[in-house]
């Protein structure tokens, strides 16, 4: 089956099957995908489905909808690995003939799941239950190579001194496999971990005596021992009762065992080995042995991922106060006071580290710039990249006059220096402060709006998309005069989009009431007000986008 899945943004590692014949995305809770991004559209886009074919359509949507860093205007034919980017969420298509169960996938080249059917299971254990089993009369526990069951006991007690000591996951996992190999002397091992976000399994560990291009084991084995939890061991793969795909077969798989990776009743993976070698042939001491590793070694793993997934944490905690010291840094220390006008601004973002900030640019003594921007993305590289355009427009406001020059030139920085999945929309104008006249630029951000003195409303939507998408855009200037007693509101999508506890939005009804009523008041005193009526209409709920608002009273 075709699918979605998030590889980067709001939601990322969740994965969306499509299974209808039409698939809606956007923010609304009505589609049949829901983008909780900022930058989405309520209805953004639709997959359609026609046979096995996938359709990509775009209904409208404000910022587009971008595949392979295009954006697409006419309906899409999707391919197995298309990206295909709605506002700062990035999702890859995963078709039907790619899907990553179907046979001879993994993820990792070399290594293949083939499709099988274990006939001959010889024997099975569940997983924490080696301990249990007792080498009997009927087995013998001496091995062909002198190796004695006392033996492996050593080499267990070694797994246990091993697994105490070492955190890191992909060290850990080659010593297991080292001593799995001292004791059982397979041909080639095997240990896969599964992926947290894509329920897939990821090779990790892999050792061989050979040097075979390609390793095919049972995916049948590997799901039966994961399904079940439970140890197997089958005899023989080679033997013609075997249904094998010829890949297979012309492995000549002799015995092999399959064990689950179980700690505290979740399944991490599995542990694979086997042999071609006609004399050997695994027994039930073995399989008893390699359970008892792994579920010592399951116990480390977890504690290994969790010791990796708490460096990551704090690693990111350090980059996100470098980040919140660089963007803190960016912001004004206060607005200007410029003669005719009564100007106020906030920006508080939702987390630690925002993707909004405002600038004022004194471009001579007659001329004002003002930038509200919003930066996709998070942590020190957003924070960098932050940093880079404000630099940018700095430069260009105070050296060229044109808007829809300077506008060009940052998007070209934009998308030439910007990571994957990382775009701005700014809107920025540029006050005369004699004349009243305020030119501007509406690079894919919120509509700013003008109320004036009778309380009509101007909005001010010119200019273009998002920079850092499509190099090569031209951008159109608007122009606007600021009439006496009139209000200009610039503004965050955080601000009317911020959610109550029943998930309704604030609104730009209820904003703009609020400017109308507050005409009379300070440009600081209406800013208080709008933000203490958008955290009342908040309440308990969590502020989940960061909240910007800049303020310019024409007196």
């Amino acid at each position: 089956m075709a699918r979605l899945v998030v590889d980067s943004g709001p939601d990322e590692g969740m994965i969306f099957p499509l299974t209808e014949s039409v698939t809606t995305l956007g923010r609304s809770p009505s589609n049949t995908v829901q983008v909780t991004d900022r930058r989405a559209s309520r209805f953004h886009a639709e997959i359609i489905r026609r046979g096995s074919v996938y359709h990509l359509r775009d209904l409208a949507s404000k910022n587009g909808v971008i595949i392979q860093g295009v954006r697409v205007t006419d309906e899409y034919t999707l391919k197995h690995g298309d990206q295909i980017r709605l506002g700062q969420t990035q999702f890859v298509f995963e078709g039907e003939e790619h899907d990553s169960t179907a046979p001879g996938r993994t993820g990792a080249s070399g290594i293949r799941l083939a499709d099988q059917t274990p006939a001959m299971t010889r024997s099975s254990l569940p997983a924490g239950m080696a301990r249990q089993i007792e080498p009997t009369a009927a087995e013998p526990t001496q091995l062909a190579d002198g190796r004695t069951t006392h033996r492996r006991l050593e080499t267990l007690l070694k797994v246990l001194e091993k697994v105490r000591s070492i955190l890191q996951v992909d060290q850990l996992l080659s010593e297991i496999m080292d001593l799995i190999f001292e004791v059982l002397n397979p041909e080639r091992g095997l240990i896969m971990l599964i992926d947290p976000k894509s329920g897939a399994l990821v090779p990790r560990a892999l050792k061989s005596t050979d040097d075979s291009e390609e390793i095919a084991i049972s995916r049948t084995m590997v799901h039966q021992a994961i399904r079940e939890r439970m140890a197997l061991l089958i005899g023989d793969a080679a033997d013609p009762r075997f249904q094998a795909t010829d890949s297979v077969v012309r492995q000549r798989i002799r015995t092999a065992i399959c064990a689950p990776l179980t700690a505290q009743d979740k399944v991490l993976g599995v542990v694979y080995i086997d042999s071609r070698n006609f004399k050997d042939e695994y027994t039930e001491n073995d399989l008893a042995l390699l359970t008892s590793i792994a579920d010592q070694a399951a116990l480390a793993i977890s504690n290994a991922l969790l010791h990796e997934t708490l460096v990551q944490q704090n690693r990111l905690e350090r980059e996100l106060e470098i980040a919140r010291t660089i963007q803190m840094n960016l912001l004004p220390k206060q607005p200007p006071i410029v003669s005719g006008f009564d100007i106020a601004a906030m920006s508080l973002p939702a987390k630690r580290v925002g993707g909004d900030y405002y600038d004022f640019i004194q471009i001579d003594s007659d001329h004002l710039g003002i930038a509200v921007a919003d930066v996709s993305g998070k942590g020190v590289p957003a924070a960098i990249f932050t940093a880079s355009v404000r630099s940018a427009l700095q430069v260009e406001a105070r050296r060229e006059p044109r808007l829809e020059t300077i506008f060009s030139s940052l998007n070209g920085m934009a998308c030439r220096d910007a990571a994957d999945n990382m775009f701005v929309a700014l809107f920025f104008g540029v006050l005369q402060l004699s004349s009243r006249r305020f030119r501007f630029v509406n690079a894919g951000h919120c509509f700013p709006f003008i109320l004036d003195a009778e309380g009509r409303e101007t909005r001010l939507e010119t200019g273009g998309c998002v920079l850092g998408v499509m190099p090569g855009r031209r951008y159109e200037q608007g122009e606007v005069r600021l009439t006496p007693n009139s209000t200009m509101i610039i503004y965050s999508d955080g601000v009317t989009d911020i959610l109550n506890e029943r998930s309704e939005a604030f609104g730009i009804e209820r904003l703009r009431a609020l400017i109308a009523e507050g005409m009379g008041l300070s440009a600081e005193v209406l800013r208080q007000r709008i933000f203490e009526t958008t955290k009342r209409h908040m309440g308990s709920a969590d502020q989940f986008d960061d909240y910007t608002l800049v303020i310019i009273k024409a007196l």
